[in-house]
C-alpha cells in the first residue's frame, strides 16, 4: 500500500484515496499487518489513525476491541490514545449495546489493557451513554452483564464524575435495582456456601452506591418470606433484620414488626434461631480466645520471672567476665535484635525490656558483654569456620559481635588498635552469621583495614565455595559496593582460583560476583590469566563455562570475541547461560564503557534471537514477571547504552543490527536507537567556530557550522520570494508556462522550477558555499537541493503546493531520509512553491482543519507538523509563485 508507511503518509493517503469499498478494504489489510507486527508502529500512531479512519461504520464492534491492548511504550496523547478517550462518545447509540456486550464477554482480558493506556474510566462512560440509549428497553439478565462491564476485573468503582450519572439513573428505577438483585442472586444457584457469600457482595455494588427504593427493607422481608432457596431467605433476612436494627430517621422495617413478621413464618423462625446461636458460639470462642491468651500470657509471665531470676543469680558473674557463654549468647541475642521477646529501638532499649526495666541488672549485662573480647575461652578462626561447615555457631559468636558494636559506639578510636588477632575472630564470627545486619565498627574496618576483611573473607568462604555451599555471605558486596573496593582488589582473585570447575545452579550466582568484582577493581593480566587457566579446564560445565568466556570477553575483547561467538551462535541454551551473566545487577555498577562497542552488538545480536520483546506474548490477564521478561528489559537497555556512544562505529553497529533479519522483533527499539544515535552524534561532533570564522561568517563568509549555513540558507532563501513577490522585473515568469501573448496558463513542472530557484540561489551564496542539485544521501535517496559549506551541508526538499505528498513529505522524505545524514547536523529546509488553486494543482486536505488559503497559512500548518525538538532545526518556507 505505502512504501515507507508513517502516521503523516498515511494521513495523505486517506485524504486523497477515494471514500469507496477498495479503500476500505485496503485500510483494513494495512490495519491487521500493522497489529501482526508486520509493519512497525512502535507508538501505535498508524493503528490510532487507521482506527480512527474506520471506527464506527466500517468496523464491527467485535473487531474494533481486537486493536485495545497493553502496551509497554504508550504515547499518552497520541493519535490511538485520543481514539480511545474520544471512543464512547463518537460511537453511535446502536453500536454502544453491541460494544458493551462485547466488554461484558472479554472483561478480565481487557481490563489490564485500559488500565495500562489509561481508560480506566471507558467501561463506565460507555455504561452511560448504554443505559440512557437502552437501558429501560432491554432484558434483565443483559443489564445486568452491562452493569457488571461498568466496573473493572477488581471491581472497583468508576471515577466520581462517572459514578453520579449511574447513580442518579440507577436511583430513579427502583424497579430495576430490585431487578438486578433477584438476577445476581438467581445466578448463584449451585455456588456453595462460600462461594454463595463471597458474591453477593459483588452484586450489591452493581447498584453503584445509588439510593435505594423507598420500600426496600419491606421489600426484602417480603423476598425473605417468599424466598425458595434457603441461602437466599437467609440474605434477605439478613439485610432486612440490620435495616430493622437501624432504621433510618424512624422510617422503613422497625424492629418489631420484623420480630412479629418473622416468629409466625416456620421458616424465617428457625432460621433466625440459628443466626442468633451462630452469633452466641462467635461470642463463646472470643471469650475462649481470651482465656487462652490470658492463660498463655500468665505461663510467659511466669517463664520471664524464672528468666530473669536465672540472670540475677548470675549478675556477679556478669560484671566479673565469667558467665556461662549461653547466658552471654541470649543477652546478645537481645542486644543485636535477634530475640523476639526483646522490643525496643536500641541495644540498651532492648535488654532493659528484657530485663523488665531492672537498671542495675541492665548495666551488669552490657558490662559482660563488654568483657568478650578479653575472654579467655574465645575461639580461634578455625574453631570457628569448622563449626560454621558443620551449621553450628559458637556460644560467643552473638557476645564478639555485640562487644565489637558496643565498643563502636563508645570510643571508636580503639577500634584501629584492636589486636589483629581479636579483629579476625570478629569478622570470621561476622562471616558465619546469616541474617546479621551490617555495624559501623565492619564499615570501618572496610576502610581502615581492607586486608584483614579479606583475608576474614577469603578463609571462611573458600572451603563455602569449595564444599559447594549455594548462598555464600559477602561476595555480593564486592561486586556492587564502592565501600569493598578495597577487600575486593584482595579477595576477588583468591576466591575465583578456588572455584571449583563444575558447581549447581545455585552457585553460578556468586561465581558473577566474584567476577564482576574482578573485572571492576583487579588488574586486567592477573583476572586473564585465570580466566584463561579455567577455561582450559575440559571438565568445566558449559552454563560456568559461559560466565567465564563473558569475562574474557568483557576483559579482552580482541582475545573472547571470536570463541563467544562461536560458543553461542545457533545454541539458544548457552546464549541463555552467556546472557544470564549479563543480566546480573552488578552489571548496573559498572562503567559502560568498559563494556565495549564490540561486546555490546555481539551480545544485542545473541539476544535478540534468543529473546522477543515480551510485550510480544501477552495476551491480557494478570502478569508474572518471568526470568525472559527481565533479560528482555536488559536487551533494551544494551541497546540503549549502544545508542549512546557518539562514534561512527556505533552508527554502523546499529545499522548491522537493524537490517538483521533475525532481530525483526526488536525493529522499533533498533530504529530508535538508531535515530537517537545519531541526535547523539552530531551534537558530540558539532564543533563551535572560532573567533575568526564568526567574524567571516558576519561579513558574509562561509558558515562556520551546519547551523550558520541553514540559516544563510532561510535567509537567501527570504530574498528570493521577497523579489518574486514584490518586484518589478516579473521573476515569476521563471516558474510558469506561457502561452503567445505571454499569459501563465500552468506551473512549470516541479524539476524546472526547482533549476530556476537553484539558479538565483547560487547567485546569493559566499565563497566557500554551493547549491548543487538531486543530492545522494543514506539509502540511495537524493534530496532535491543540496548545499554545502566545507564538510557539512544542508538538504532542500521541494514540493509544489498540489503535491500529493505535501503533507507526508516533511516528515517522511525529509527528516526520515536527508536529515539522518549526520554532516548535516540535523539541520533542514522543507520549501513549498504556492502556485494558488487551479485544476490540476489544488492542494490536499491537511490532517486536520480546513484547506489552508495561501501561503501563510500553508507554512503555519506544516510547522505544526513538527515536534519542538524537530523545529529547532527543520525551516519551513512558503514561496508566493502567483502572478502579477
Amino acid at each position: 500500500l505505502l512504501a515507507d508507511v508513517n502516521a503523516a503518509a498515511l494521513d495523505a493517503f486517506i485524504h486523497n484515496a477515494p471514500d469507496a469499498p477498495e479503500t476500505t478494504r485496503q485500510l483494513k489489510v494495512l490495519l491487521a499487518d500493522v497489529r501482526a507486527g508486520d509493519i512497525a508502529d512502535p507508538n501505535d500512531e498508524l493503528l490510532g489513525t487507521l482506527l480512527r479512519q474506520l471506527h464506527p461504520d466500517k468496523l464491527a464492534p467485535t473487531e474494533v476491541w481486537k486493536y485495545l491492548s497493553e502496551s509497554s511504550n504508550p504515547l499518552w496523547g497520541g493519535r490511538y490514545y485520543r481514539f480511545w478517550k474520544r471512543f464512547p462518545d463518537q460511537t453511535t447509540d446502536p453500536a454502544v449495546a453491541d460494544h458493551l456486550d462485547v466488554l461484558a464477554a472479554r472483561q478480565d482480558t481487557v481490563w489490564l489493557a485500559l488500565k495500562s493506556r489509561g481508560f480506566k474510566d471507558l467501561p463506565a462512560r460507555l455504561l452511560i451513554r448504554g443505559l440512557e440509549a437502552h437501558g429501560d428497553r432491554i432484558e434483565r439478565g443483559r443489564l445486568y452483564d452491562w452493569l457488571g462491564a461498568g466496573m473493572n476485573s477488581d471491581l472497583d468503582r468508576p471515577p466520581e464524575d462517572c459514578l453520579e450519572p449511574l447513580r442518579c439513573w440507577l436511583g430513579a428505577r427502583p424497579a430495576i435495582q430490585k431487578a438486578i438483585l433477584l438476577e445476581g442472586l438467581e445466578r448463584l444457584e449451585g455456588l456453595d456456601d462460600d462461594g454463595f457469600w463471597r458474591k453477593v457482595g459483588e452484586i450489591e455494588q452493581l447498584l453503584y452506591g445509588a439510593d435505594p427504593p423507598a420500600d426496600f427493607d419491606h421489600w426484602r422481608l417480603e423476598r425473605a418470606e417468599t424466598a425458595k432457596q434457603r441461602r437466599v431467605a437467609e440474605y434477605f433476612l439478613l439485610r432486612a433484620r440490620n435495616a430493622a436494627r437501624s432504621p433510618a430517621d424512624g422510617a422503613g422495617l422497625s424492629i418489631e414488626e420484623f420480630e412479629r413478621r418473622v416468629w409466625v413464618h416456620d421458616v424465617l423462625a428457625g432460621l433466625c434461631k440459628e443466626l442468633q446461636e451462630r452469633e452466641r458460639e462467635r461470642e463463646r470462642a472470643e471469650r475462649r480466645r481470651l482465656q487462652k491468651r490470658r492463660r498463655f500470657n500468665a505461663d510467659e509471665e511466669e517463664a520471664q520471672k524464672d528468666n530473669l531470676a536465672y540472670v540475677q543469680s548470675h549478675e556477679a558473674a556478669l560484671r566479673d567476665n565469667r558467665c556461662p557463654p549461653f547466658l552471654l549468647h541470649q543477652l546478645a541475642a537481645a542486644y543485636l535484635g535477634f530475640l523476639a521477646d526483646a522490643s525496643g529501638n536500641t541495644p540498651a532499649d532492648r535488654l532493659h525490656n528484657l530485663l523488665q526495666g531492672d537498671e542495675r541488672l541492665t548495666q551488669a549485662a552490657l558490662a559482660g558483654i563488654r568483657g568478650t573480647l578479653l575472654r579467655q575461652d574465645l575461639p580461634d578462626v578455625d574453631e570457628i569456620i569448622r563449626l560454621h561447615g558443620e551449621s553450628r555457631q559458637h556460644y560467643l559468636a552473638l557476645p564478639t559481635l555485640a562487644s565489637l558494636a558496643e565498643l563502636e559506639s563508645t570510643t571508636s578510636d580503639a577500634l584501629d588498635q584492636l589486636d589483629a588477632g581479636l579483629a579476625r575472630t570478629a569478622l570470621t564470627f561476622h562471616f558465619c552469621t546469616p541474617d546479621l545486619d551490617e555495624s559501623g565498627w565492619y564499615r570501618r574496618f572496610l576502610h581502615s583495614r581492607p586486608e584483614l576483611v579479606a583475608d576474614a573473607l577469603i578463609r571462611t568462604a573458600t572451603p563455602e565455595l569449595r564444599n559447594g555451599r549455594e548462598y555464600v555471605a559477602g561476595l555480593n558486596q564486592l561486586a556492587d559496593d564502592p565501600d569493598h573496593a578495597g577487600v575486593a582488589r584482595r579477595a576477588s582473585l583468591p576466591l575465583l582460583r578456588a572455584f571449583p570447575i563444575r558447581c549447581g545452579a545455585a552457585q553460578l550466582t556468586d561465581l558473577s560476583y566474584l567476577l564482576w568484582s574482578a573485572l571492576r577493581y583487579v588488574d586486567p593480566d592477573p583476572l586473564l590469566h585465570v580466566v584463561q587457566h579455567k577455561l582450559s579446564q575440559e571438565s568445566m560445565d558449559v552454563a560456568q563455562r559461559a560466565h567465564w568466556l563473558a569475562a574474557g570477553l568483557i576483559q579482552s575483547p580482541e582475545t573472547y570475541l571470536e570463541p563467544t561467538e562461536k560458543f553461542a551462535t545457533g545454541s539458544e541454551s548457552r546464549t541463555r547461560d552467556l546472557f544470564a551473566f549479563f543480566s546480573e545487577q552488578p552489571l548496573q555498577a559498572f562503567p559502560m564503557d568498559r563494556l565495549g562497542l564490540p561486546v555490546l552488538r555481539l551480545i544485542i545480536r545473541l539476544a535478540g534471537h534468543t529473546f522477543r520483546p515480551w510485550g510480544d506474548n501477552w495476551s491480557g490477564g494478570a502478569i508474572e514477571i518471568t526470568p525472559d521478561m527481565s533479560a528482555t528489559e536488559r536487551v533494551q537497555w544494551m541497546i540503549q547504552s549502544l545508542s549512546d556512544l557518539p562514534t561512527a562505529e556505533a552508527s554502523v553497529a546499529l545499522e548491522e543490527l537493524a537490517s538483521d533479519e533475525g532481530l525483526s522483533p526488536w525493529c522499533a527499539e533498533l530504529t530508535w536507537a538508531r535515530a537517537n544515535q545519531q541526535v547523539i552524534r552530531r551534537d558530540a561532533t558539532y564543533r563551535h567556530p572560532d573567533v575568526e570564522q564568526v567574524c567571516r561568517t558576519l561579513h558574509d563568509g562561509p558558515p562556520a557550522n551546519a547551523g550558520d549555513l541553514a540559516a544563510l540558507v532561510v535567509d537567501r532563501l527570504d530574498e528570493i520570494a521577497d523579489r518574486i513577490k514584490n518586484a518589478n522585473t516579473n521573476d515569476w515568469r521563471s516558474y510558469w508556462n506561457e502561452n503567445s501573448h505571454g499569459r501563465p496558463t500552468e506551473p512549470k513542472p516541479e524539476n524546472s522550477c526547482r533549476d530556476a530557484l537553484l539558479r538565483d540561489l547560487r547567485r546569493r551564496l559566499p565563497p566557500g558555499a554551493e547549491a548543487q542539485p538531486e543530492a545522494q544521501y543514506v539509502n540511495e535517496k537524493r534530496a532535491d537541493i543540496r548545499v554545502s559549506g566545507a564538510d557539512f551541508n544542508i538538504p532542500i526538499e521541494i514540493k509544489k503546493n498540489g503535491h500529493p505528498d505535501l503533507w507526508s513529505a516533511l516528515h517522511a522524505q525529509l527528516i526520515a531520509r536527508y536529515v539522518r545524514d549526520p554532516d548535516t547536523d540535523g539541520y533542514g529546509i522543507y520549501l513549498v512553491l504556492w502556485f494558488g488553486e487551479m485544476e490540476g494543482n489544488r492542494t490536499p486536505l491537511p490532517p486536520a482543519d480546513p484547506r489552508p488559503d495561501g501561503p501563510a497559512a500553508l507554512r503555519t500548518r506544516l510547522e505544526a507538523l513538527l515536534t519542538p525538538e524537530e523545529a529547532r532545526k527543520i525551516a519551513i518556507r512558503a514561496i508566493d509563485m502567483t502572478p502579477y
